[in-house]
């Protein structure tokens, strides 16, 4: 009986532990610095990955909260404006 508890015991952890394994190596390794994508132990540019992966064009944008930052700390980097002299 004792023998029985502790094979099902066993047995539910590496069927726990293996589900993890699985599902971890669903995910997609993305450098944190260039951003490049690890698929079959090579390292690719993304572009690359979704051309050879999905069979899909890509193509540069910005999304709305980067645009509003870039503008932002362009605006920033951007000398004052004269005071405008008032005209009578």
């Amino acid at each position: 009986m004792i023998i029985l508890l502790v094979w099902a015991w066993v047995h539910a952890a590496t069927r726990r532990l293996l589900k993890r394994l699985y599902y971890l190596e669903d995910f997609l390794r993305i450098c944190s610095w260039c951003r490049k994508v690890c698929h079959d132990g090579k390292w690719m540019a993304l572009e690359q990955y979704f051309s050879s992966k999905f069979a899909t064009p890509t193509t540069h944008g910005m999304c709305p909260e980067c645009m509003h930052k870039s503008l932002r700390e362009l605006d920033a980097q951007l000398p004052p404006k004269p005071p405008e002299k008032a005209s009578f």
